[in-house]
């Protein structure tokens, strides 16, 4: 008798474990499921973050070698940032701070080619500019010199006229832009600054990468 007790006590203790053993299997693959449902969720979150971030833009002056640094990483083929600084339909869409808009009067981008355009302000102002190209090395890098002007591309030599250089570099995370600005002296450099270069001159770059991060939608 005392047999049969003990024998049915293990069967049911057998019966217990195993179902414990069987709840422990269960919520273990529960839990590896969910861990790996969120890790795929975190996955296509930090994608989704790395493609509409904004990317810092590093902007240094140095009044000692008269020259400005700019650099900011767009999450875009070098192909295709390269025809938005060179087309000026592209050009027109992000040049201007906002509400300022730039209009193209005309742009022959070639080595020795110029890009005559304005800047037109929202109480009927009107700048205009022009820009002479040097070298250009297609996807790789454009030079050039800066300088303001009248209707006519007539250069106006009270304003502090620039020369750029423009990179562009394929990393992983799409292009880096990096911009060397000189200047003939310490105060064209400063009344550049003075004028609002520094601000515009970034909003300009964050409306191309609004640009940019809109064609992914």
């Amino acid at each position: 008798m005392l047999k049969l007790i003990i024998l049915r006590f293990d069967k049911q203790k057998m019966r217990q474990n195993i179902v414990y053993i069987f709840l422990k299997i269960k919520l273990l693959t529960f839990y590896y499921k969910f861990r790996i449902y969120f890790l795929k969720k975190l996955v296509i979150i930090i994608n989704q973050t790395k493609i509409t971030m904004s990317s810092k833009i590093v902007f240094n002056h140095d009044f000692h070698t008269k020259s400005i640094y700019v650099m900011k990483v767009y999450s875009a083929e070098i192909s295709k940032v390269w025809e938005y600084f060179t087309k000026p339909e592209l050009l027109d869409l992000w040049w201007a701070p906002k509400p300022w808009k730039c209009e193209t009067d005309k742009l022959s981008f070639e080595e020795g080619g110029v890009w005559l355009y304005s800047m037109n302000g929202p109480e009927g102002e009107k700048i205009f500019s022009l820009v002479k190209y040097g070298k250009i090395d297609e996807h790789k890098s454009v030079d050039g010199i800066d300088a303001f002007c009248d209707a006519n591309g007539n250069v106006d030599e009270r304003f502090p006229q620039t020369q750029w250089l423009i990179g562009f570099t394929g990393i992983e995370q799409g292009t880096k832009i990096s911009l060397n600005i000189h200047f003939n002296s310490e105060d064209d450099m400063k009344k550049q600054l003075e004028m609002g270069f520094e601000e515009g001159f970034k909003m300009g770059l964050n409306q191309l990468e609004e640009i940019f991060n809109n064609l992914k939608i």
